[in-house]
C-alpha cells in the first residue's frame, strides 16, 4: 500500500513538472482590442491623437506562446515570456526599458495575458510608467482581445 502511494505521488510530481511552464499553444496568433488605462491624468497624452482612456491594440503571439510582442498600442515591440506562464496563463515583460541610453521611459513594463477557455478571447492586466503632472506614475493597463488571425 504504501509503495503505492508513493508511486502515485511520484507520478503526479513528475506530471505537474512537466506542465510547468508550458502555455496553451491557442495563445498563437494575433489578437486585436482595446486596451484602458487607469491610474493617471495626462495632458496632450499620445500626442493628442487617442483618447488617453482607451487605446487600440494588436498583439501577436509565436513559438507555442514563447514569443510575444505588440504590434499596435502602447509601448510596441517584442516582450520576455517569463518562466512564471503557465497554461492558461501567459506572463510578460519588457525586457530593455532603457534601450539606447534612455534615460526616462514610458510605457507598459510587464503583465499577464489569461487565454478564455474556449481559446477567442485574451484578457490583459499590465503594469505601465507614463507621465503625470508631477513626474512619472505608474497606471494599470487591462485590455480584451480577440482573434484576428494566425
Amino acid at each position: 500500500m504504501k509503495t503505492l502511494f508513493l508511486s502515485i505521488v511520484s507520478t503526479f510530481a513528475m506530471l505537474c513538472a512537466s506542465v510547468a511552464g508550458e502555455v496553451d499553444n491557442r495563445f498563437d496568433g494575433k489578437w486585436q482590442g482595446v486596451e484602458s488605462l487607469s491610474g493617471y491624468f495626462v495632458l496632450h497624452q499620445l500626442d493628442g491623437s487617442q483618447n488617453p482612456a482607451h487605446i487600440p491594440a494588436l498583439i501577436a503571439i509565436s513559438d507555442s506562446g514563447q514569443t510575444m510582442g505588440v504590434i499596435r498600442g502602447l509601448t510596441v515591440g517584442r516582450y520576455e515570456v517569463t518562466s512564471k506562464s503557465h497554461g492558461n496563463t501567459l506572463v510578460f515583460k519588457l525586457d530593455h526599458m532603457f534601450a539606447n541610453g534612455v534615460r526616462v521611459f514610458y510605457g507598459r513594463t510587464d503583465g499577464r495575458l489569461t487565454l478564455s477557455p474556449d481559446g477567442n478571447t485574451l484578457t490583459e492586466v499590465s503594469n505601465a510608467i507614463l507621465p503625470g503632472t508631477h513626474g512619472p506614475i505608474n497606471c494599470v493597463l487591462k485590455g480584451i482581445f480577440h482573434r484576428a488571425g494566425k
